[in-house]
């Protein structure tokens, strides 16, 4: 017969509960330090209940308790308190209730941390922890509303049936395991995991049991950090060093340990011994001790029990991953629950490659750089009309054409660059529908290609940001002087602003145009004189305007307009018959121009606001990745402001102040942006396609040597490779089939330095991040509309294929597939 502790009332053999007041018959607890003494106490040998079965418990059976529970009996004692099971009458379902220690109450300080640890372990909520539901004081004692789990805990199941079979022990641990790594997630240490703290309830779950030692994942060091079961204590912890997640790991790895041998791991009698064993001895084989147990139980164990913490996981789901069997994401999946972010970094194997698998993936990646470089190359202005001579060459004969012209006063400012005129290809593509309509673009004269150059007696300001263009700043500052070469350095555009309030009465005087013609390549003796047409918006006293050729072109007709005010020029142009005519009315595009930006305006929109309700949604809910999100946004952040920064033109005045804060604003609005796309997303593609993830949750997580990283990179690159040469030989492809060239596949305009160069794959870069979140998000929007992937995903295509058709109607269908393809 067995005599109740609590009630003295014989209970009967083999029974766990008593049947008069419902007490724990079984020594479940073992003893829980608040700290480690100065002097070095005997630890017991196993796991034993701490309490004094004399003295009888606080609350007898059916006893009311802050008018709101009905004790039902007491579960044990330990270090941390008294525990009762209660009924709670407000909401009718049955709890336990935690009395704190007395020499709580009586230290502030003490109670203070307490309560606010407490606060943190509030916050965990998971199948397979223990929730607690509440805190509050009767009397002057404080205690806690919890769970209550109908069945045993491990110590006590243990010391029943020795160990668990290795089938029950895994599913166990990788419960334990999502626990523990559940309040981890929410910055929660647990610094008293042992078998008495992990409950095995009725329907066999696991569940870790009280976090009255919980404490944030930081900053806890000393006597505070010794707090615990000294037993199964991390060597850290015993010497009163920083805790982190890694101590709860060592602890973990402990009970593990004792889940699948029955045994613990040391068995000392003192703490000195039990630091002396932990770093001098290394703990006996699981192999040694059972039978045919699988290698990788063994192997993640010992990680666990590693004296330095750098070399134990790094999270409770690295530990499940390493248990043999299963899918820690399908069976959470299958659980119903979505999977943290973490246990989505850790699923999964490492993922390396075989180094003959690695070069045969390199291979076709650098072979494809060289394919699509030569192609590039091909379709480049460069390459179709060369550049004899670099930019400084050229701005040092621009700067002497605007002093021979007068104007010698020297600039505060800068800039210049080479551009195209797009009216020619524009004027080529209306009246040209040959497949070879490009070829003689080096012949053309005045050259679609042209260097620009533009001084000012102030500083070049973009009142928008960004870097100086032939166009930006406008032209409207007295000082400002623009004007146009060819590659080969002859004019093409010259226009400069005078002073203001110059009202002199200096009589006009005639201007000798004949140098501005040798200086354009021209001869003024083949041109004849026309009206002046032209509509500059300059202040000129005189107009001229001619008509003719260029000498080496008898065919096309040029017209050249020139102007001047008080005897200075102040205005000089090539006029080609292919240039759009300024004094033009605009007229309205057809619906075939403004479909696509239609279609494009009105996704994003959509995409925005959706995009809003849904990470609103994520963000309440607390189902957002809010770490990645934010590393995200800030690295977004970071290359936009980069980016900004250098593309554009700095002066050293006050309106650099004004650039900077467009830049920052940019950045932060760009940043906000991907946050949001992010945050809305991310939560449903973790449910939905959690595999995706592992490789880019590593990669936020700052695991950039993992070699699940490296291999995604590699198969990424060479798809990268591939749809980039796909759109490379697009043009190729066109000629083949006999289809005119676009004008469009004609590109690399000409970049005014290195800066400007680099900003550009900055935002390819940052367009890398946006595209895909932006894709993704779309697809998720169409599924939540629709209902169905597959119908999103065929909706998705068809817009994009609407699109493309739309934007390049003379493709054809062709359209539509290059912007699927793209």
């Amino acid at each position: 017969m067995s005599r109740c502790p609590a009630c003295g009332v014989d209970a009967g053999a083999g029974k766990r509960f008593c049947g008069e007041c419902g007490a724990s018959l079984v020594d479940t607890t073992a003893p829980t330090a608040t700290s480690v003494p100065s002097q070095i106490p005997t630890l017991p040998q196993t796991s034993s209940n701490s309490r004094d079965p004399s003295s009888g418990p606080r609350f007898l059976p059916g006893a009311m308790f802050s008018e709101r529970y009905r004790i039902v009996g007491l579960l044990g004692r330990g270090g941390m308190g008294e525990v009762y099971r209660a009924d709670d009458l407000k909401l009718g379902q049955p709890v336990a209730l935690k009395l704190l220690p007395r020499e709580f109450e009586g230290d502030s300080a003490r109670l203070d941390r307490f309560l606010n640890e407490v606060r943190l372990a509030l916050k965990v909520t998971h199948p397979n922890v223990c929730r607690v539901f509440d805190i509050g004081e009767v009397d002057g004692r404080h205690f806690l509303s919890m769970e209550y789990v109908d069945g045993e805990d491990l110590a006590s199941l243990l010391r029943r049936i020795g160990r668990l079979p290795e089938d029950k022990a895994v599913q166990v641990a990788r419960q334990i395991c999502a626990g523990l790594a559940a309040a981890h997630d929410q910055g929660v240490l647990h610094r008293d995991l042992k078998p008495a703290n992990v409950m095995i309830d009725g329907r066999g779950r696991a569940k870790i049991t009280d976090f009255g030692l919980a404490g944030a994942t930081s900053g806890i060091r000393g006597a505070e950090a010794r707090a615990g079961t000294p037993a199964y204590m991390a060597p850290e912890q015993l010497a009163g060093e920083e805790l982190t997640e890694r101590t709860d790991i060592y602890a973990l790895g402990l009970v593990l340990y004792e889940l699948f041998t029955g045994k613990p791991v040391f068995s000392a009698g003192s703490i000195a011994e039990m630091v002396r064993l932990q770093r001098e001895t290394t703990p006996a084989s699981l192999a040694s001790q059972v039978d045919n147990l699988d290698p990788a139980v063994e192997r993640g164990i010992r990680r666990c029990l590693e004296t330095d913490p750098a070399g134990r996981p790094a999270s409770a789901l690295t530990v499940a991953a390493g248990l043999p069997g299963g899918d820690p994401l399908a069976a959470a999946l299958a659980a119903g629950e979505t999977p943290s972010p973490a246990m989505v970094a850790e699923a999964g194997s490492e993922g390396g490659l075989r180094p003959v698998i690695a070069v045969a993936l390199l291979v076709p990646i650098l072979l494809g750089m060289v394919a699509i470089a030569f192609l590039g190359v091909r379709n480049r202005l460069p390459h179709k009309i060369p550049l004899p001579k670099p930019p400084a060459e050229l701005a040092v004969e621009a700067r002497k054409i605007i002093e021979a012209s007068g104007w010698t006063d020297p600039p505060a400012d800068r800039a210049f660059g080479f551009g195209r005129h797009q009216d020619y290809f524009d004027w080529v593509e209306d009246n040209d529908s040959s497949a070879d309509r490009w070829a003689g673009l080096n012949s053309v004269r005045p050259s679609p290609v042209f260097f620009w150059y533009r001084q000012s007696a102030s500083y070049l300001v973009t009142r928008t940001g960004g870097h100086v263009r032939p166009s930006r700043p406008p032209i409207d500052e007295p000082g400002m002087i623009n004007l146009n070469l060819d590659p080969d350095g002859r004019l093409q555009w010259f226009q400069a602003i005078g002073p203001d309030g110059d009202d002199s009465e200096e009589p006009e005087t005639a201007m000798d145009w004949a140098p501005f013609f040798e200086l354009a390549g021209l001869g003024p003796d083949s041109f004849e004189p026309t009206p002046f047409v032209g509509n500059p918006r300059l202040g000129m006293d005189t107009r001229r305007a001619w008509t003719g050729h260029y000498p080496e072109n008898a065919v096309g007709v040029v017209r050249v307009e020139a102007g001047s005010f008080r005897g200075r020029p102040v205005y000089f142009k090539v006029v080609p018959e292919w240039a759009r005519p300024q004094l033009t009315v605009p007229t309205a595009p057809p619906l075939s121009e403004t479909a696509p930006g239609m279609i494009v305006g009105g996704i994003e929109v959509l995409l925005f606001f959706g995009a809003v309700l849904l990470a609103w949604r994520n963000n309440r809910q607390g189902r957002g990745d809010r770490r990645g999100a934010f590393r995200l946004a800030m690295f977004l952040f970071v290359v936009e402001l980069l980016k900004s920064i250098l593309r554009t033109h700095h002066v050293p005045t006050l309106g650099e102040l004004h650039l900077m804060t467009e830049s920052l604003a940019t950045a932060l609005f760009r940043g906000a942006i991907i946050w949001l796309f992010y945050m809305a997303a991310e939560p449903y593609i973790r449910r939905l396609w959690p595999d995706t993830l592992i490789a880019w949750t590593r990669l936020l997580d700052g695991r950039f040597k993992d070699p699940l990283l490296g291999r995604h990179l590699l198969i990424g690159a060479l798809a990268g490779i591939g749809l980039s040469f796909y759109f490379s030989s697009f043009g190729q492809i066109r000629g083949w089939l006999g289809i005119p060239p676009n004008a469009g596949e004609i590109h690399g305009l000409y970049f005014p330095g290195v800066s400007y160069a680099v900003s550009n794959y900055l935002e390819v870069i940052a367009e890398a991040f946006v595209v895909p979140v932006a894709m993704l998000l779309i697809i998720l929007l169409l599924r939540v509309l629709l209902r169905r992937q597959w119908l999103a995903i065929t909706v998705l295509l068809a817009l994009v294929f609407a699109l493309g058709f739309a934007r390049f109607p003379d493709y054809g269908l062709a359209g539509g597939v290059f912007m699927v393809g793209f």
